[in-house]
């Protein structure tokens, strides 16, 4: 398996990320902005692109002061194509919205660029997005994180319906099914391709929708051409890594250092809750219920984490 590693001989370009977002998911986005400016290089130039159906210019001015002390960070904003929306006029998109189709489109939408950074809005940075966009794709369209739960039902030998769906489609080998909230996509080589004609095609030429709507269909575009990118990049914490039978088939691949992961975001959870069981004896009365209630959330949140609770 190819490792990701920076380009190299390249002048440093603009890191250009792309958002698409609807009015509902404002705070999030603002959050999953302000994450990325805390941790850009101040040396480095950022685009932010959000792609929306119908933001109000307050709207798009609250967003804006997620970037208003990061002058190397701008802001832009563009709407969904009318190609798109005449597309999905009659289709039901079920829980997602057309916006979800957005990065479909991206090496139109964004002309002048050689390559973006896609993101979902509910992501939390904990790194610089340069990184990601610097990737070195040896040569594929795009880079993405397998699906750890595709892993997980291969290895109970039942596939999830939506690759039942999809198997028929040219997605042979269903090991390779990736995660599409996090992208880094080659836009030139997009282009030269054609793949914008192709992944619209497909779109049309199926009026019910995919189970997993555009991840479905970039899968099977792009299925077998898929940079596999760390998985610190799109990191769910997936429980489904505990389950029998899934160390033999994340074996080689990026889930590896899942482990290591899990230790390193739960590190200040477990120290925290160790403070507070050491100093609930000692505690009187009124501190002593509080920690005992932070006790009970600490194992809560690390109960989810390890898949064990609700």
């Amino acid at each position: 398996m190819p490792t990701i590693s920076p380009l190299s001989g390249m002048a440093e370009p603009p890191v250009s990320v792309m958002f698409a977002v609807t009015s509902s998911w404002l705070i999030p986005l603002a959050v999953a902005i302000r994450s990325l400016c805390v941790h850009s290089d101040p040396r480095r130039n950022y685009e932010l692109h959000i792609v929306h159906h119908g933001l109000e210019e307050e709207q798009m001015k609250e967003l804006g002061k997620a970037v208003s002390s990061y002058p190397r960070v701008s802001l832009g904003f563009c709407r969904l194509p009318e190609r798109l929306l005449r597309i999905l006029q009659h289709r039901d998109c079920g829980r997602f919205s057309p916006l979800t189709y957005g990065r479909l489109l991206a090496a139109a939408l964004f002309p002048r660029h050689d390559r973006v950074v896609y993101l979902d809005v509910d992501v939390l940075l904990n790194g610089d997005v340069a990184e990601l966009y610097d990737a070195d794709l040896h040569g594929a369209p795009i880079g993405a994180v397998r699906d750890c739960a595709v892993l997980q039902s291969i290895s109970t030998g039942r596939l999830p319906d939506h690759l039942e769906y999809i198997s028929g489609m040219g997605v042979t080998n269903p090991r390779l099914y990736c995660n599409t909230g996090v992208m880094v996509m080659d836009l030139v080589q997009m282009r030269e391709q054609e793949t914008e004609d192709r992944l619209l095609r497909l779109l049309e030429a199926h009026p019910d929708s995919f189970p997993y709507v555009d991840q479905d269909i970039i899968n099977i575009v792009f299925h077998g051409r898929i940079a596999p990118l760390p998985l610190r990049w799109n990191y769910h914490f997936q429980f489904e890594l505990h389950h029998a039978g899934m160390a033999d088939l994340i074996s080689g691949t990026e889930f590896e250092e899942a482990p290591a992961l899990y230790r390193q975001f739960t590190r200040a959870f477990r120290s925290r809750l160790r403070h507070h069981q050491w100093s609930l004896p000692v505690s009187p009365g009124r501190n002593f219920r509080k920690r005992r209630e932070k006790i009970k959330t600490l194992q809560r949140q690390l109960a989810v984490f390890d898949g064990s609770w609700p």
